[in-house]
């Protein structure tokens, strides 16, 4: 009866193994199918505009692009570069808010988007900055180039060269407000989401300004009433799906319907381009498809913190090796479930002392899982070393020749 129940005992015993094997099998298999699924994305959302850019603020990485380098006709977007322009004047103290300018006859009689300027009456620089970004006054453009620079013209020469200074090789611009013809005066996707970029992270100070939702100025010159507050263009400011703060629409029969926003949520913040949509209906949807599909399936991840320390080797010093670091924490942009990431330091070989505290040395380069760099940043020393003693420089000398 011993043996029956042994053998009864083994079988039970295996069948036991072999379910467990499956369940345990059927477990892996589902994780890695759940693992899958979560990597999938779709493709870039299908838009209406011409051209666009979506880029992350915080890693500048672009996540999804339509003839980025294109150049086209800018509308109203021009007077991002012309703020862009004001506000440095504001920050080196050039000029200051509390500034009274006079309002010009052309100022006045400027076409288009309006703030109610009145000839010769005083408004304070930022005041026009308000009536300027929050409800595009034309006028208001032109009041600020004539203060500054004493014309148009020469204030839209300073325009081009700040452009030029901020790497824009696909812009250049023949007025304040974006009202020219297209032959000369354009700009691209990617200019104008680097530039809104700038905008954001030069001038913290004056970036309110751009999610000002209405603004009020001048008087009914029959009744002396107020006239009612003009509301900004920008309807993305009212969206409750992420936090819109900026930065501008556009419109001309050349451009199209265009614009540039900036959106956070859940601490990212993404940047958005659009160039001649078909309506102003139309390039909202696309601004939203796009922002959707980057928080649907990116995410920012820390990849290389500040405090990470690598040792390479060094001749000719009092030590042999020195320590180098990143100034800040590292961030990427990854689609979600492909956080497969690695870095690769890459140093000029041999690094020969005396070298300074702070020094550039290198640079590591943050690479994707498919191998992609996503991003570039600079290594600096953490400390100094001196050239060492005659002994320990023969003897590196010899070194390098064997």
């Amino acid at each position: 009866m011993i043996l029956p129940s042994l053998l009864f005992f083994r079988y039970q015993y295996s069948f036991l193994i072999i379910m467990l094997s499956i369940f345990s099998s059927w477990g892996n298999s589902n994780h890695q199918d759940l693992y899958a699924i979560q990597a999938i994305a779709p493709e870039v959302p299908k838009t209406n505009a011409e051209a666009y850019l979506l880029m992350d603020f915080d890693t500048q990485q672009i996540l999804a692009e339509k003839n980025m380098s294109k150049r086209l006709p800018p509308a109203s977007l021009t007077k991002l570069m012309t703020a862009y322009v004001v506000e440095a004047m504001l920050k080196t103290e050039r000029i200051k808010p509390t500034d009274l300018v006079p309002i010009s006859e052309k100022a006045w009689k400027t076409p288009g988007s309006t703030m109610f300027l009145k000839v010769k009456e005083m408004i304070a620089v930022s005041e026009l900055m308000k009536g300027f970004v929050v409800v595009s006054g034309n006028d208001a453009g032109i009041a600020l180039a004539e203060y500054i620079a004493g014309n148009e013209a020469m204030f839209v020469t300073m325009m081009n060269k700040a452009a030029e200074g901020l790497g824009l090789n696909n812009s250049h611009f023949e007025d304040v407000n974006g009202l020219s013809l297209p032959d000369n005066h354009y700009s691209s996707a990617k200019d104008l989401a680097y530039l809104s970029f700038r905008i954001i992270k030069d001038f913290p100070e004056n970036y309110p300004l751009y999610s000002i939702k209405s603004y009020q100025h001048g008087r009914d010159h029959k009744t002396g009433e107020l006239l009612n507050p003009q509301p900004n263009r920008l309807r993305l400011l009212l969206s409750p799906e992420w936090k819109v703060d900026g930065l501008k629409t556009g419109y001309t029969k050349d451009a199209g319907y265009c614009q540039a926003v900036s959106a956070v949520k859940n601490n990212a913040r993404r940047i958005v381009v659009v160039l001649n949509a078909g309506s102003s209906d139309q390039r909202d949807q696309d601004t939203q498809s796009l922002l959707r599909y980057s928080y649907q399936f990116f995410d920012n991840v820390n990849v290389l913190t500040k405090d990470k320390q690598y040792s390479i080797p060094i001749l000719k010093g009092e030590k042999n090796t020195i320590n180098v670091s990143t100034k800040d924490d590292v961030w990427a942009t990854m689609m979600k479930g492909h956080a497969n990431i690695k870095t690769e330091l890459k140093v000029p070989q041999p690094l020969q002392a005396p070298i300074f505290e702070g020094q550039q040395l290198g640079e590591i380069s943050v690479i994707s899982s498919a191998g992609k760099i996503l991003q570039t940043v600079p290594v600096f020393a953490t400390e100094a070393v001196k050239i060492g003693n005659f002994f320990k420089r023969a003897w590196d000398f010899l070194r390098t020749l064997f």
